[in-house]
């Protein structure tokens, strides 16, 4: 994958990509995050891949976020959050993190 999906970190897991492979969310680790491990998602802009944005608090806790994946109607994102024991399944309204994101990736290109 791309420089901007693959960053430093102890690992980069669990992808969703979207049907018209116009994104992909994985969750990763880095420093800068919320916690252990974030979800992040990166867009495709012009046939390349958009750096790794993470989605922000109100998804990403102190906790693990983790096995992204979202409703056939592009309304919703569902997510694991907790440890590989214990942990239950989130859902939250997808549509206004990813035109939020999306508008910043194309307002810094501008």
């Amino acid at each position: 994958m791309d420089k901007n999906i693959n960053f430093p970190s102890s690992w980069i897991a669990y992808p969703y990509i979207a049907p018209d492979e116009s994104y992909i969310i994985y969750d990763g680790e880095k420093e800068s995050g919320f916690g252990e491990n974030d979800l992040y998602i990166s867009f495709k802009v012009n046939g390349s891949w958009s750096e790794a944005n993470n989605l922000g608090p109100e998804i990403n806790t102190k906790q693990t976020e983790m096995c992204p994946s979202v409703s056939p109607d592009g309304k919703y994102l569902f997510f694991h959050r907790g440890d590989d024991e214990t942990g239950s399944i989130y859902w939250i309204d997808f549509r206004p993190i990813k035109e939020r994101l999306l508008k910043n990736i194309h307002d810094r290109q501008s």
